[in-house]
């Protein structure tokens, strides 16, 4: 038995779960307005407190390494290098693109999650079905583009889903017309407990490494204020 503490700060929500393998135990989701480092800690103690569970509990530790929130990532991942370090337990880095592509496939179509990067921009890769991991496949690699950019190398029947996708709905549906589908709000948003379960899927696989050399996924040059 694997209990597994969850985050997710990439976005201006934030996201705690804990699992005891790929059971939920409780979850806190906020929209914590980008104000990630005020809020984190106190989800956290909320979500061990729900579940009943001490931090010593805590067996592997997994969190969201982007891309995203600038800030957001750096607040996150120092979070959980600081518990797991002071633990001696292992972190897991996890896409936010792959925890968001879990959401939906069970979609036979390609998925391709969509974030908005801002400055007319987005965060996006595509996934076609699950790989002998169990985790989604990707067949166009993460990267930061502006959305017509990327949607032109896209062949095929797509399901967007992600905040990404619906700032540029318009622009999809001009470029890929009625080959673009779209998941709907409810699972636009990234869940630490799919985050869990991703990082206890990659720990299984040994896919662990050195807590300390884990770094943010940013895909692009860091801006002021995002």
């Amino acid at each position: 038995m694997v209990v597994t503490l969850a985050m997710d700060t990439s976005s201006r929500s934030m996201s705690v779960a804990l699992l005891r393998d790929e059971e939920l135990l409780a979850e806190f989701y906020l929209d914590a307005g980008r104000r990630h480092e005020e809020s984190l800690v106190p989800a956290v103690e909320h979500v061990l407190d729900r579940a009943g569970r001490a931090m010593d509990n805590v067996d592997l530790f997994a969190c969201s390494v982007g891309p995203g929130s600038f800030t957001g990532l750096r607040v996150g991942l120092a979070t959980a290098k600081g518990f797991a370090g002071a633990l001696r337990k292992p972190l897991v880095g996890v896409s936010s693109l792959e925890a968001l592509a879990l959401n939906v496939m069970y979609s036979e179509r390609a998925v391709c999650p969509m974030l908005d990067a801002r400055r007319g921009e987005v965060y996006a890769a595509v996934y076609n079905g699950l790989g002998p991991d169990g985790l989604p496949r990707e067949i166009v690699r993460e990267q930061v583009s502006e959305p017509a950019s990327f949607l032109e190398q896209i062949e095929g029947h797509l399901l967007f889903v992600g905040d990404g996708s619906e700032v540029y709905k318009e622009v999809i549906r001009d470029i890929l017309g009625e080959r673009a589908h779209f998941a709907g709000s409810a699972a636009d948003r990234i869940r630490a407990s799919v985050i869990g379960r991703i990082g206890l899927k990659k720990r299984d696989a040994d896919d662990t490494g050195d807590i300390y050399a884990l770094t943010p996924r940013y895909l692009r040059p860091s801006y002021v204020g995002l």
